[in-house]
C-alpha cells in the first residue's frame, strides 16, 4: 500500500513538474513548436499562447493552445494562423523527464498557400532527416537542377514523416483547415478547404492518410500510404490519391441547346502520385497521374465522349528529364496512347529551377472512326517538338506533323504570353490529304458546327491537295475568343483548302455533289465552303454550276448555313430536284416534273441552320429559286391552255411563284408576267399577266370566225386574277368591221378595248367588254368558244358621234341571228358600203369572201337613221335573211323626214330572187344613201328579177320629180359645142329654165349583174325638156358611159314623134323628139365629162340616130 501510495505521489510530482512549473511548460512548448515546424520544414517559427490540461478519453494527458502563429522568415504576417492545437501526451514517459507525444490534433486553421510557395527550392538535408527544433540554413542560391528539385521534394516529405516516425505519434489530425491565397497564385484558381484529414501510423511504421476536402464546396476524397525503410529512413513507397472527383458538380455540361458553357465535364476526375525505391541504396522512381473516366467533354458548342482518359509522368532519381508513358487516351471514336518526354534545360546562371523546357510527344496506335464510312478506322502518326520557356513565358512550336494514310499536316508556331499583345500564331500546312483523313482528325473543338456539317455530309471521295490554316491571336485576343459567347476576328482565324474529287449531300432529300473541285476558306466564324465544277448524284443531265454553302453565327449562336446552288440542264430534272424536301417547290401547283420538257438552269438558295437541340421543322430557315428557261414545253395544258417554247426568267419563293417569260399559249406568241401563291398559308394575290404581240394570222387562228370585226394585228396584256383574265388590247393597226351595221375602223386609227374574260375549256365569256377609239366606243359583252363569236350583247354602241344603238348576236347551227335596236345610228359607213359591195365585180366579192358562208338572220328596229346630205330616215324596221355574199330575203320600212315611205323588198322567185323597192320621196331617199344629192320628191319604184351568179334585170320608174341646180342640165343648155357655134338655148332663140326642172315622168330598163349596172330605153321627160338615154350607169370601176338625146320644149316636140310613119323620120320615134341634140356623159361616176354633138342640132329627128355616139 506504501508502494502504490509512492508511486501515485511520483506520477503526481511529475506531472507537476510538467504543468505548473515554468521549466515543465517551458520543455512542453519548445518540444510542440519542434513537431509543428518540422512538419512545415525549415524557415518557420512557431508562436504558442498559453496552454491548457485536461485528461483524454484513454488516460492520457491533453495540452492545448487556442491560438497559434507560424511565421515565415521572409514574411510579415503569419502564413498559418491555428485556432486550436492539441497534443496527448503519455504519462509513463514523464516519470523519466521524456516527453512522448502519441497525437497531433489542428483545428480552425488557416493556411496561406501563397506565402507558402517557395520562390527556391528546398535545401536537401544532409542526413536525410530534419533536426527537431532548429531550422535548417538556407545556401545562397545557386542552379537549380531537375534532380535537385526532385530529390528536395522527397527530402521534404521523409523529414515531414521522420519527425511523425521519430515522435512516436500515432495520429495527426486536422480539421476545418482554410486553405487560402489561391486567388493570387491563379485568379481562376477555386476555393479550398480540408474538412478533415487522418494520418495515422502502425506498429510497422506505416503511414494512411484518410480524409476529406472541399473545393468549391465539393467534397474530395484523399487517401494515401507512405511506408520508410526500417534502417535509413528513407521512403521506400508511397501512394497518394485525390479523388475520384465528379466534374458534374462542378462544371456539369448543358443541355444540348445550351452551348454557352467554356469548359465543362461530367466525368470523373483522378489524381494520384507514387513513389517507389525497389532496395535501400536503390534510385526511386516518381510517378504521377491524371484520369479521366467516362462522360462528356464540352468546350463551348463542341462536344466529345470520354471513354477513358490518362495521362501518366514518371521520373527516376538522377534522370534529367520526365517521361510521359503509359497514357491510354479514349474518345468517341478516336483512341491513342501518347508517349514523349518533358526535358528541362539547364538552370539559369543566377540560380533557382530550369525555366526552360523541351517537350517531344508521340502517338502510338492513333486511330480514329470518326465521319468514316467502312468499318477500318484511319490511322496515323504524331509527333510534337515544342519548346516551353517560363522565364521568356513564351512557348515555341518547332514541329507538328501528322501522317495519315496518305498525306501530312505539317505546323510551326509560337505563344508569347509576357504581355497582353504577345502573339499567339500558328501556321499548319496540308499536302496530299484524303477527306477521310480530314474527316477522322478534324479537332472537335475547332469550327465544332461546320466540322458537324462535314462530317455528316461529306463522303470519304476525293481528298485536299493543299490547305493552310493560320492562327494570328495576342494573348488578350485569344482569351477572348475563347469564350463561348465569342468567335474569332477573321484575321484571327483563317483556313484555306482546295477539295478534288470529293462528295457531299446538302439539306434533306436534295442530291448529292460528285466529283467536286472547290475549295473550303474559313475566316474568323465564318466558313465557304466552294464548288467550281461537280457532277449531280442521280442527275446526269444536269450540270452544277459554280456554288457554295457559306457557314455563319447568329446572335443566338447557332450556326446559319446559306447554300447558294446553280444548276443547269434538263428541266424536268430541275423540276424533280425543286419538289424534293425541304423545298417542295411545285407543292399545291397543278403539274409535275413529267409534264414538262426543255432546258432550263436555276441557282437556288437555301437557308437553315445546324446545331444541337434545333428541331427538324426549325431547321429550315427560308429558300428561294431563281429560274432562267431556254425553251421549255409543258406537256399537259395548264388551266386548259397549251404552253410551250418559254423562254425568260423567274424566281420561286415558299409563298410566291413571279416570273417574266416569253413563249405560246396554244400557237400565240405572248409574254408572261407571272404572280402566283404557293402553300396554304400564302397571303400573296394571284396575278398573271400576258403579254400579246399578234399579227392578224395569230389573231384568226386563236379566235377563228372573228375575221369579220376583227383583221389585223394586235397588242396588249392578258392580267389573270381570281380565275379572271383582265384584258386590255391596242387595236391601232387593227381593223374592225361590225359588217351588220356597215361600220369599219381602218388601220393607224387609235382604238382600245378591255375586257374580263371568264371560263374554262373552249368557252369563254368577254364580260364588261369596253371598245374605245376616235369617235366611237362599244359596251356589252361577248361569248366565244373554239368555233368563234357565240354571242353577243352590247347594250351601248356609239359606232359615230351621235349613235345610240344597241346590238344582240349568237350564234345559231347555221350563223348567226342579229338584234339591232336603238333611237339613232349614223349609217353613212352602210350605205357607203352597200355602195362598194354594188360597184364591186362579182368574181372579186367571190374571192374576198369565199369562206364567210354563215347564214345571217338580222332585223333592225332604229328610231332614227341619219345618211348623206344631212338626210335621216324614221322608224327603220328591217328584217334579213341569208349571208354576207347573198341575200336570201330582205324586207324594211322606213319614212323620210316629210313624211314618206320607204319600202325594200327582197325575195325568193322560184330559182331566181325579186328586189323591188318603193319610195314616196325618192329625191330623199337618194340623198339620203349619197347617190344622188339634185333631185326633190318623185315617187318611184325600183324592180329586179334574178341572181347573184346569173345577174338582174327589171324597171325603174319615177313620177312627179324635181332636179335642182344640176350642172350637167345646165351644160347641156347652155354650153356651145365648140368655139363659134351657138348653145342650144341660143339655137332656139329663148331661154331654158334648168335651176329647178320638173319632170313628170322616168323610166328605164336595168341590167345589173358583174359588178355593172346598165339602162336602156332610158326615158326622161317633162314640161320644158326631156332626154332618152342608155348605156353604163355604173361599172366595176365607178365609171359612167351613158349616151342620149336632149330635146327642149318635150311637150311639143313628142307630138311629131307620135305621128305613124312619119314620127319615125320626125321625131326619132315615139319617144325621139324632132328637136334637140344628142350627148355622151363618161368618166368617173361622181363627176363624168360631158360632150355634145353640134351637127345633131338641125339634123332631121329619123337621121339623128347617125350621128348618135
Amino acid at each position: 500500500m506504501a508502494a502504490l501510495a509512492s508511486f501515485i505521489l511520483i506520477v503526481v510530482l511529475a506531472v507537476g513538474f510538467g504543468l505548473m512549473t515554468e521549466t515543465g511548460q517551458r520543455l512542453i512548448a519548445d518540444r510542440t513548436e519542434a513537431l509543428v515546424a518540422g512538419l512545415l520544414g525549415p524557415d518557420y517559427t512557431v508562436d504558442l499562447d498559453d496552454q491548457h490540461v485536461g485528461v483524454g478519453e484513454h488516460g492520457n494527458l491533453l495540452i492545448s493552445w487556442s491560438t497559434v502563429e507560424v511565421g515565415a522568415a521572409d514574411a510579415a504576417n503569419p502564413p498559418v494562423r491555428i485556432g486550436g492545437l492539441a497534443i496527448a501526451l503519455k504519462i509513463w514517459p514523464l516519470l523519466t523527464a521524456d516527453l512522448a507525444i502519441e497525437t497531433l490534433d489542428i483545428r480552425d486553421a488557416m493556411i496561406d498557400i501563397a506565402a507558402l510557395t517557395p520562390n527556391k527550392a528546398p535545401p536537401t538535408p544532409q542526413t536525410g532527416e530534419a533536426t527537431p527544433g532548429t531550422l535548417a540554413s538556407s545556401e545562397a542560391a545557386s542552379p537549380v537542377s531537375l534532380p535537385d528539385i526532385a530529390d528536395g521534394l522527397v527530402a521534404t516529405l521523409e523529414r515531414q514523416t521522420g519527425v511523425v516516425d521519430r515522435l512516436g505519434l500515432k495520429n495527426v489530425s486536422l480539421e476545418a483547415v482554410e486553405l487560402s491565397g489561391l486567388d493570387r497564385i491563379g485568379s481562376k484558381l477555386p476555393s479550398a478547404r480540408i474538412d478533415r484529414l487522418s494520418i495515422e501510423r502502425n506498429p510497422a511504421g506505416v503511414l494512411r492518410l484518410a480524409g476529406v476536402a472541399q473545393v468549391d464546396g465539393i467534397a474530395v476524397p484523399l487517401s494515401g500510404r507512405l511506408d520508410r525503410s526500417n534502417s535509413g529512413g528513407a521512403l521506400r513507397h508511397m501512394d497518394l490519391a485525390v479523388g475520384p472527383l465528379g466534374l458534374a458538380k462542378i462544371a456539369p455540361p448543358s443541355t444540348e441547346p445550351d452551348d454557352r458553357r467554356p469548359l465543362a465535364s461530367d466525368a470523373s476526375l483522378a489524381i494520384a502520385a507514387s513513389l517507389d525505391r525497389s532496395a535501400e541504396g536503390d534510385p526511386y522512381r516518381l510517378s504521377a497521374s491524371a484520369t479521366l473516366g467516362a462522360g462528356t467533354l464540352q468546350i463551348g458548342k463542341a462536344r466529345t465522349g470520354i471513354e477513358r482518359v490518362r495521362l501518366g509522368l514518371s521520373y527516376t532519381e538522377g534522370d534529367e528529364k520526365v517521361v510521359i508513358a503509359d497514357s491510354p487516351m479514349a474518345f468517341d471514336a478516336v483512341s491513342l496512347n501518347l508517349v514523349g518526354e518533358v526535358v528541362p534545360q539547364a538552370a539559369p546562371a543566377e540560380g533557382g529551377p530550369p525555366r526552360a523546357f523541351d517537350i517531344h510527344l508521340k502517338t502510338r496506335d492513333l486511330t480514329s472512326t470518326v465521319g468514316q464510312q467502312g468499318s477500318e478506322p484511319e490511322k496515323a502518326d504524331l509527333a510534337i517538338d515544342a519548346r516551353l520557356d517560363l522565364s521568356r513565358s513564351e512557348l515555341l512550336l518547332d514541329r507538328f506533323e501528322l501522317r495519315p494514310s496518305k498525306g501530312t499536316l505539317m505546323a510551326t508556331g509560337e505563344a508569347r504570353f509576357g504581355r497582353a499583345d504577345g502573339p499567339v500564331r500558328a501556321v499548319f500546312e496540308g499536302r496530299d490529304l484524303s477527306t477521310r483523313s480530314v474527316k477522322a482528325f478534324w479537332p472537335f473543338l475547332i469550327s465544332s458546327s461546320t466540322r458537324s456539317w462535314i462530317l455528316d455530309h461529306f463522303a470519304d471521295d476525293g481528298g485536299v491537295p493543299r490547305a493552310t490554316i493560320a492562327l494570328e491571336f495576342t494573348k488578350r485576343s485569344l482569351a477572348t475568343a475563347l469564350d463561348p459567347e465569342n468567335d474569332p476576328g477573321d484575321d484571327e482565324l483563317t483556313l484555306d483548302a482546295e477539295v478534288a474529287g470529293a462528295a457531299f449531300s446538302t439539306l434533306g432529300e436534295m442530291p448529292a455533289f460528285t466529283d467536286v473541285s472547290g475549295a473550303i476558306h474559313l475566316k474568323g466564324a465564318t466558313t465557304v465552303v466552294s464548288v467550281d465544277k461537280a457532277a449531280l448524284a442521280e442527275f446526269p443531265k444536269v450540270t452544277v454550276e459554280p456554288s457554295s454553302i457559306l457557314f455563319t453565327k447568329e446572335p443566338d449562336r447557332s450556326t446559319r448555313a446559306d447554300l447558294q446552288l446553280g444548276l443547269h440542264g434538263d428541266a424536268r430534272d430541275l423540276l424533280t430536284i425543286a419538289d424534293r424536301e425541304p423545298v417542295n417547290a411545285l407543292d399545291q401547283l397543278d403539274f409535275t416534273p413529267a409534264d414538262v420538257a426543255g432546258e432550263a438552269g436555276t441557282k437556288v438558295a437555301v437557308t437553315f441552320l445546324l446545331g444541337q437541340g434545333i428541331d427538324n421543322k426549325d431547321r429550315l430557315v427560308d429558300w428561294k429559286a431563281a429560274l432562267d428557261l431556254h425553251g421549255v414545253d409543258f406537256a399537259k395544258p395548264i388551266e386548259g391552255n397549251r404552253i410551250s417554247g418559254l423562254v425568260g426568267t423567274g424566281t420561286v419563293l415558299p409563298d410566291r411563284i413571279t416570273a417574266e417569260l416569253s413563249g405560246k399559249l396554244g400557237d400565240l406568241p405572248v409574254t408572261y408576267s407571272i404572280v402566283r401563291p404557293v402553300g396554304r398559308s400564302s397571303e400573296v394575290a394571284e396575278r398573271l399577266t400576258i403579254g400579246l404581240l399578234l399579227s392578224a394570222e395569230d389573231v384568226e387562228r386563236a379566235l377563228p370566225g372573228l375575221s369579220p370585226i376583227a383583221n389585223g394585228p394586235v397588242t396588249g396584256s392578258i392580267v389573270h386574277e381570281a380565275a379572271v383574265d383582265h384584258v386590255a388590247l391596242d387595236l391601232k393597226e387593227t381593223e374592225l368591221g361590225l359588217p351588220w351595221v356597215g361600220w369599219k375602223k381602218g388601220r393607224g386609227i387609235d382604238a382600245s378595248v378591255t375586257f374580263d374574260l371568264v371560263g374554262e375549256g373552249e368557252t369563254h365569256k368577254l364580260d364588261r367588254f369596253a371598245l374605245k377609239g376616235a369617235g366611237f366606243e362599244l359596251h356589252g359583252s361577248m361569248t366565244i368558244d373554239d368555233k368563234g363569236l357565240r354571242a353577243g350583247m352590247f347594250d351601248r354602241i356609239a359606232l359615230n358621234q351621235d349613235d345610240e344603238i344597241t346590238l344582240r348576236l349568237e350564234r345559231v347551227s347555221n350563223g348567226l341571228t342579229i338584234r339591232v335596236g336603238g333611237k339613232r345610228f349614223d349609217a353613212r359607213s352602210l350605205l357607203k358600203d352597200i355602195r362598194e359591195d354594188l360597184s364591186s365585180d362579182l368574181s372579186d366579192k367571190a374571192k374576198r369572201k369565199s369562206d364567210d358562208n354563215d347564214q345571217l338572220d338580222i332585223e333592225v328596229s332604229i328610231d332614227q337613221v341619219t345618211g348623206f346630205n344631212g338626210l335621216n330616215l324614221f322608224g327603220l324596221a328591217m328584217n334579213y335573211a341569208g349571208s354576207s355574199q347573198e341575200i336570201a330575203a330582205l324586207s324594211a320600212v322606213a319614212r323620210t323626214a316629210e313624211g314618206g315611205k320607204v319600202t325594200v323588198d327582197v325575195s325568193p322567185r322560184g330559182g331566181a330572187q325579186s328586189m323591188t323597192v318603193t319610195s314616196q320621196d325618192t329625191g330623199a331617199l337618194l340623198s339620203f344613201s349619197g347617190l344622188y344629192n339634185r333631185m326633190r320628191g318623185g315617187q318611184g319604184s325600183f324592180s329586179l328579177v334574178g341572181s347573184r351568179r346569173g345577174g338582174y334585170r327589171g324597171r325603174v320608174e319615177l313620177r312627179n320629180f324635181t332636179l335642182v341646180d344640176e350642172p350637167r342640165l345646165s351644160s347641156l343648155v347652155s354650153t356651145p359645142p365648140s368655139e363659134g357655134e351657138k348653145s342650144l338655148a341660143a339655137a332656139l332663140g329663148r331661154d331654158i329654165p334648168t335651176a329647178e326642172a320638173f319632170f313628170d315622168q322616168a323610166s328605164a330598163n336595168i341590167t345589173y349583174g358583174a359588178g355593172r349596172v346598165m339602162v336602156d330605153d332610158g326615158i326622161v321627160r317633162g314640161p320644158v325638156f326631156g332626154s332618152s338615154f342608155s348605156g353604163t350607169l355604173h361599172d366595176e370601176k365607178g365609171r359612167i358611159d351613158i349616151a342620149g338625146s336632149f330635146m327642149p320644149a318635150y311637150g311639143i316636140n313628142r307630138v311629131f314623134g307620135a305621128i305613124p310613119f312619119f314620127g319615125q323620120i320626125l321625131g326619132n320615134g315615139n319617144e325621139g323628139g324632132l328637136i334637140g341634140i344628142t350627148y355622151r356623159l363618161s368618166g368617173a361616176f361622181a363627176s363624168p365629162d360631158l360632150s355634145i354633138n353640134p351637127i345633131s342640132v338641125i339634123a332631121p329627128g329619123i337621121f339623128r340616130r347617125i350621128f348618135e355616139y
